[in-house]
């Protein structure tokens, strides 16, 4: 059965016309189920009553409006998928989206009215993707027992994300994302149990063992694709520890792998813990021959500092930035910022966030060496990259979105 069909999806807006337009675009995209409201007491009425896997939400609504309804969700169907639709500024967009995150909710997209339909035909993939609600165990079920037993019994499964290489269309390499399987054949991704394990001061023990399953696949693919490169995330929290490099280091011996592939990849939305300690990590790596990346540049902690005091080699504008690339100046204006910095500190550039053709030509032209997103392609499980492999071994799947790119206004 399709997916969309099987997914439940409730529709508030108090504008009769744009709810229409809405109802009318869901179909088109093969929604079935679909329930629209034309006020926030209705819609958290129906969420309670039966949480829909996903919402189209507008914000600003006579009455209580749609902050009353993200803040609502949040306690009566945490678990909803939401796309923000508003004649609100771009900013404001994206401030709200950003304070619906940080309560919890799952924000897939903020799209401004009108709404253009490429890039709601691109957050309604990206929702898709998505677990269904019903099918996701409750954060109540994920206890620090249930985290210490699956790392433990190395339960925690590599997924792969690629990266288009710019030159020439084709799979530069992939980004490792952790994924848990959960108790109805479905898998938990990382945002539901990151957060648990560096509070339980296990991240050192999940990043060797994930690190340890995805070189075994990596080696494979190599043979045939052997410019492949793998990136893997590595917490703040784990740099202050001599051993954990040298861990890190061993570990890549004895699969006999090329270290200068391997790219690890620091997350910008936390700082450094003991500065000194991490930089003598992040040295010691980097004398082995592996590449550092800065991640999610632009929306953490002392982004320069952290730039000039370490040896990075990458950097990965976030995708906050490259989503709007095409349609919000003050998002250019960052991307662009980014790129500058970029060459005065000689760094490849990943761009995160590429979910449209437009997007993607974008990001190109203005230098980007690598891109990553839902256009491309999700993170998927391992038996799935030779085909995702051949998908882009000519380029001719990433001309075809560039060119179609140029009928997109930039």
């Amino acid at each position: 059965m399709n997916p969309r069909a099987e997914r439940q999806v409730l529709v508030l807006d108090d504008e009769p016309f744009q709810r229409l337009a809405l109802c009318a675009a869901l179909e088109r995209a093969g929604f079935v189920q679909i329930d629209a409201v034309d006020t926030a007491e209705a819609a958290l009425e129906r969420a309670a009553a039966a949480p829909p896997a996903l919402m189209l939400c507008d914000i600003n609504m006579p009455g209580r409006d749609g902050i009353d309804v993200l803040q609502g969700l949040q306690r009566v169907a945490p678990q909803t998928a939401v796309i923000l639709v508003s004649s609100l500024s771009g900013d404001m967009l994206s401030a709200i989206s950003r304070m619906a995150q940080a309560q919890g909710l799952r924000v897939v997209a903020a799209l401004q009215k009108p709404v253009d339909p490429t890039e709601l035909a691109a957050a309604l993939t990206q929702a898709v993707a998505l677990p269904a609600a019903s099918a996701r165990p409750t954060l109540a079920s994920l206890t620090d027992e249930a985290l210490t037993m699956a790392l433990r019994d190395r339960r925690f499964e590599p997924f792969f994300e690629p990266k288009l290489d710019t030159e020439n269309g084709r799979v530069a390499g992939f980004e490792v994302l952790a994924r848990l399987p959960d108790w109805e054949g479905g898998w938990i991704g990382p945002g539901r149990f990151v957060p648990r394990l560096e509070v339980l001061d296990k991240m050192d023990d999940f990043t060797l063992s994930l690190l340890d399953k995805a070189l075994v696949h990596w080696k494979g693919w190599r043979v045939s694709h052997p410019h492949l490169t793998l990136s893997v995330n590595v917490s703040a929290q784990s740099l202050p520890r001599p051993a954990f490099a040298a861990a890190l280091i061993s570990l890549t011996k004895a699969h006999q792998v090329p270290q200068q592939q391997i790219v690890f990849e620091v997350t910008e939305s936390a700082p450094l813990a003991d500065l000194s300690e991490s930089l003598e990590s992040l040295v010691r790596l980097r004398m082995a021959g592996f590449s550092l990346a800065i991640d999610d540049f632009g929306t953490g902690y002392s982004s320069m500092q952290q730039l000039s005091r370490a040896p990075f080699t990458e950097l990965k504008i976030d995708q906050e930035f490259t989503r709007h690339l095409t349609t919000r100046a003050e998002m250019r204006a960052v991307f662009e910022s980014c790129m500058v910095i970029a060459r005065k500190f000689n760094l490849r550039v990943c761009a995160e966030g590429i979910e449209t053709p437009a997007v993607l030509r974008l990001s190109a032209d203005l230098g980007a060496h690598e891109l990553q997103g839902w256009l491309i392609q999700a993170a998927i499980p391992a038996e799935q990259v030779p085909a995702c492999l051949n998908r882009f071994a000519d380029g001719r799947q990433y001309q075809e979105w560039y060119e179609t790119g140029t009928l997109l206004p930039h």
